[in-house]
Order: C-alpha cells, then sequence, then structure tokens
C-alpha cells in the first residue's frame, strides 16, 4: 500500500520561502509567548508541586527513586537540570512543558506532506489556540511532553512506510522511549500505534490476496513498525505476569521482588529478540533493530536507575511497577465515573474540531487519514474506558482531532467565495470563535476557577498571597515556624521547601515555636482569641464541578422537562457562570484559616 503525498516538503521551496516559512515562524513565536507569558503567576497545584519539589531533590541532594504513582522519570531528571541551569521557581518549574507544547506546533511542519502545506498550517494553529493543549503547556505534568513523543512516533511510522528507510525506525524508537520514560499512558499509545500498523499488514496481505509467502509478508513495511513497537516494549509487560502468578508487582525493594523481576523481564527480552530474529532474519534490518532495542534500553536504564546510581529498586520499579501500579488503579476509578467524560469535555470546549474532523475524513488522502482516525478513535476509546478519566487526558484526543480538523478548516478558507460553502464557513467562523474564546479564557481570567472543567485540583486563586503572609511573618521571626495541616500540604511543601515548616495532625494548641498557622476552617473557635488573629480564609485547591456537563439520566430528564436548568446549561456552556456550591453541596473547595501570632504584650 503506497502514499499519496499532498506535497512534498521540496516542491517550491525557494518561491515559498519568504511566504511558507516565515508564517511558521510567526506560529511558533507566537505559541511560545502564548506559554511563557505569566507562567510563574499562578500558584502550583496539588501535583505540580509533587513533580516540582521531587525534582528539586533530585537537583539538590540527588535523591529520587522511581515511584509509579508520580509517573516516569523523564520529567524529573528534566527539570532538575532546568533547576541548575536558570534557578528554581514557578516559571521555570514549568519551563520545558511550555517548550514541548510549542514543540508540538513546530512538530507539524514535518506533516505537510500528508495534510498539506495549508492544512498542515492551519492543524498547528489549531494546536497553538487548543484550550486543552495550551493549558498544559503552562502546567507541570507529563501529558505534554507524550503529545510531542507521539507525534515524533506518528511521523517515524509514516516516513518509514513512504520511504522505507530504517533511520525512521530509529527515530520510532527513540519517541518510543522517550514515551516509556514519561508516563505509563505510553502503554496506550504503543498499542493503538501497533494495532494500526497491524491492521495496515493484514490490509496489505488482502490486497495480495492473501498469497503471501514469509519473504513478502516480513517485506511488509508497517509489520516492521509493528515488530518495533511490541519487541521494544514487550519486557514492560512484567507487571501483568507477576499478576498473573499471584505475586506483587510493586515488590520493588525485596531480593526476592527484584529477582523474580530481572528473571521475568530478561525471559520477556529473549522472546522480544526471538520475535525479531524471526521477522528480520540476518539482514541489515536486524542490525536496525540491534541499535533501536540498544538505545530503547539505555534509555529506560538511564532514567530509571536515576543516573545507575539506583540500578535493583529503579529497573524493578519500571518493568513491573509501571504497569503493576495502574493496572490495580483501574478499579479506583479516580476523577469522573462518567464514560463520556471526554466526549462532554470536547463539546464543551471544542465543537469546532469535532464538526471539522468530521467533515474532513475525505480529505485526507489513505492511509494517512486512516491512520489519524484510528489514532483518535483508537485513544477516544481506551480513554474512555479506563478508570482514571481526568481532564489533562482529553489532550491525547484533541491532537489527532487537530490533525484531521486542519485541512478541512484550510479548504474552506481557500474557498471562502464559493456561494454553496457560505452557510458552511460562516458556522465555521463561529466555531473558531467560541473556540479561541474558550481557550483565552481558561487560560488567563479563569485559569484557577472551579468553573473550568478542564482543570482538576487546581491551585486557589489567592494562595499566593497567603503564602506572602507566611513568608513575610517568617522574615520577621528567623527562628519561628509556619504549622501546616497535613489536609494542606500540598502545594505548600514546595513553597516552603527551605523555610522553617512543621506538619502536624493534632495542634491543639499550637505550640509555641508556631508564629503563623494554617488550620482547617473547622478549628476558627478554637484558636481565635487573643493569642491568634485570623489574617484570612484562603482556597488551597479547587475541585472541578463535574455535574454540570455529565451525561446522566437527571441531567437529561432536567433539561427537558425544566426551563431553569435549560437556562443554567446555556448560561455555563457560554459565559461558565455557574453558581457557589452550598454548604452541603458537592465539591466544596479545599480552603483553609490562615493564623499569626499576636505579638506578646
Amino acid at each position: 500500500m503506497e502514499f499519496e503525498v499532498v506535497s512534498s516538503p521540496r516542491d517550491g521551496l525557494s518561491n515559498r520561502f519568504s511566504t511558507e516559512k516565515l508564517a511558521w515562524g510567526l506560529l511558533i513565536a507566537v505559541s511560545l509567548v502564548m506559554r511563557l507569558a505569566g507562567l510563574g503567576t499562578r500558584a502550583l497545584s496539588h501535583d505540580e508541586s509533587l513533580h516540582a519539589l521531587y525534582s528539586w531533590y533530585l537537583s539538590e541532594f540527588f535523591s529520587y527513586e522511581h515511584d509509579p504513582m508520580m509517573h516516569g522519570p523523564l520529567l524529573f531528571h528534566l527539570n532538575a537540570g532546568i533547576y541548575r541551569v536558570l534557578g528554581i521557581s514557578d516559571f521555570t518549574a514549568r519551563l520545558l512543558p511550555a517548550f514541548a507544547g510549542t514543540g508540538c506546533v513546530a512538530m507539524l511542519w514535518l506533516y505537510r506532506r500528508w495534510l498539506g502545506r495549508r492544512g498542515a498550517f492551519a492543524a498547528a494553529v489549531l494546536v497553538s489556540l487548543n484550550p486543552g493543549l495550551l493549558a498544559y503547556s503552562r502546567y507541570l505534568r507529563n501529558d505534554i511532553y507524550i503529545c510531542l513523543f507521539t507525534l515524533i512516533m506518528v511521523w517515524a511510522i509514516l516516513r518509514y512506510v513512504t520511504e522505507r528507510n530504517p533511520a525512521y525506525l530509529f527515530w520510532l524508537s527513540v519517541g518510543l522511549a522517550l514515551c516509556f520514560a514519561c508516563k505509563e499512558v505510553s502503554f496506550i499509545h504503543g498499542t493503538v500505534l501497533g494495532v494500526i500498523c497491524v491492521g495496515f499488514t493484514a490490509v496489505a496481505c488482502h490486497q495480495n490476496r492473501w498469497k503471501i509467502t514469509y519473504p513478502s509478508l516480513t517485506a511488509i513495511p508497517w509489520g516492521d513498525c509493528a515488530v518495533v513497537l511490541l519487541t521494544l516494549a514487550l519486557p514492560f509487560a512484567a507487571g501483568l505476569v507477576h499478576q498473573l502468578f499471584g505475586w506483587d508487582p510493586l515488590d520493588t525493594r525485596s531480593a526476592l521482588g527484584q529477582a523474580r523481576t530481572a528473571r521475568i523481564a530478561l525471559s520477556l527480552g529473549a522472546l522480544s529478540t526471538l520475535i525479531a530474529l524471526v521477522w528480520f532474519g540476518f539482514t541489515t534490518r536486524l542490525r536496525t533493530w540491534i541499535i533501536c532495542f540498544a538505545a530503547f534500553w539505555s534509555l529506560q536504564a538511564l532514567l530509571y536507575s536515576t543516573l545507575f546510581s539506583n540500578w535493583g529498586q529503579g529497573m524493578s520499579s519500571s518493568v513491573a511497577g509501571s504497569l503493576g501500579y495502574w493496572l490495580a488503579q483501574h478499579e479506583v476509578q479516580r476523577g469522573s465515573d462518567d464514560p463520556l467524560f471526554y466526549l462532554s469535555l470536547h463539546l464543551i470546549y471544542e465543537p469546532l474540531l469535532i464538526v471539522a474532523a468530521c467533515m474532513g475524513l475525505k480529505r485526507i488522502p489513505n492511509p494517512a487519514r486512516a491512520v489519524f482516525g484510528f489514532w483518535l478513535l483508537g485513544n477516544f476509546a481506551i480513554y474512555s474506558w479506563a478508570g482514571e478519566r481526568m481532564p489533562w487526558l482529553m489532550i491525547h484526543i484533541s491532537l489527532p482531532l487537530c490533525l484531521l480538523a486542519g485541512p478541512t478548516l484550510a479548504d474552506y478558507v481557500q474557498h471562502l467565495r464559493r456561494a454553496r460553502q457560505q452557510a458552511v464557513t460562516a458556522l465555521l467562523a463561529l466555531l473558531c470563535l467560541h473556540y479561541t474564546v474558550n481557550s483565552i479564557r481558561a487560560n488567563g481570567p479563569n485559569a484557577a476557577s472551579q468553573a473550568e472543567p478542564l482543570y482538576f485540583a487546581h491551585g486557589g486563586e489567592h494562595l499566593k498571597t497567603a503564602i506572602g503572609i507566611v513568608e513575610r511573618q517568617l522574615q520577621k521571626h528567623p527562628d519561628k515556624h509556619v504549622l501546616i495541616h497535613p489536609d494542606f500540604s500540598w502545594p505548600l511543601a514546595w513553597y516552603f521547601r527551605e523555610k522553617n515548616a512543621s506538619y502536624a495532625d493534632t495542634i491543639d494548641p499550637l505550640p509555641d515555636y508556631a508564629v503563623v498557622a494554617l488550620v482547617p476552617l473547622h478549628m476558627r473557635k478554637a484558636y481565635v482569641g487573643t493569642e491568634w488573629t485570623p489574617r484570612g480564609t484562603f482556597v488551597m485547591i479547587h475541585w472541578p464541578r463535574q455535574d454540570w456537563h455529565a451525561f446522566t439520566e437527571e441531567n437529561f430528564k432536567n433539561l427537558l422537562q425544566e426551563p431553569e436548568a435549560r437556562r443554567r446549561l446555556f448560561r455555563y456552556y457560554l459565559f461558565r457562570d455557574i453558581p457557589d456550591p452550598g454548604p452541603g453541596e458537592f465539591p466544596q473547595p479545599n480552603s483553609f484559616l490562615l493564623l499569626s501570632r499576636n505579638p506578646a504584650p
């Protein structure tokens, strides 16, 4: 099966240098500015502070052990390096995600041959402005890195099956290696791309009426990509093998647990080698596979062992703990319990992408259209099925949507004067406005608002004001402490990492060494008096109001029967007008009372 190339990157290069390249340069520059502007203004959220603080431990004390709860080691090593070079702040903590988000925009330059020049540019504009992709380019999480690495993998697959240059198998292995060093969703993305490659291998066999010989089968380039994806990642299935035998995949510290993991991983590695030998044979392609395998596992060993300083626990935790931990989390059902959670988010933020992608399915030549389409459908199906449904995961569905929608929008812009397209163009223009407003609002005035379902466990709007009050008190009394109730440890553990901070469950009475304290609101009467003065109530964490957009029977019934429910939903959809939760309504913001000790008489 051969690709139809929309446009070669070399076509008319000299004539387009001053227009196309200038446009791309401006777009990338604007995308970077959008991601850097005010990057350190908002307080770090709960999860961000975990990533930031453990990166600081690695930077300052070379102290880090892989824990699958906080995903892969790549983020921590990257942030530790940036701290060393540029210092430690909220801005530098989020700097590399901003670069990765800009990299996603720039990466689409390489997709012009399949999307067309205008289509690729339009897709890049959509990625640059996408509410979720922009938000999580300004957020210290792993997911924007995964988006960039997945783009590398898809590009490498498409180039390899087009040109059959072994160098693109190496790029595929690099993208996969970075994914596995970053976050466990790499299992999802690797599986989706692997199934696509197997599917196209089957299509090639069908086109030959299944008259396939071993040499002709192993010459199908899609099969090469599928074998590389499978064999490189296969040792990471050790966690699944542990569970099949009733062993604990999280037993990564005991000698027995590490020995079991080593035996399983080496056995799976031997199986990978056998599969590669059968498929590639003793050819130059086998040499390419050996280089890919060595590069993949060298990176895993380097990062999971913390630069070879923690070999046993680090590697056991990687090949067994990563998959083992997240398989167990499937039943926990953290986040939303709505299986259509991601559909509701895309209807709120990105109806433009849904409409344009559906309209444009015929506009990208096969098989690139099928690759992007199955990438979208595979991600949507698996993420919707998985037990943990969090808003940051929606960007893995948004990315292929942008690739499918871009050529459609470019085509309609190119033919604005066609009368028969004016109504459709007007609809798309309205949806473009909605898309842009959503992005600006979610990343600007509502960046710390409970009304935006794009965020989860987000830091309160005035949290940095409270942090400033505490820091001034500690400056006045350098021998005293801030006492923090454990309910408010994160993100304050990050902000007070080098200050006198103590954490205690029982703080009645408040100890003498405390000059300022953060306590739950219900403790107000116990402390406010002659010795302590309240300095304000502050929101530590906002929890999203997911009930407003959930696909539930009660919501549909209310919309059909109650005009007021329809008005509330309309105002929420357009203006994010949402009432504060009542006294007994869930979820309540996680708020604290800030107390300062009165001066001695």
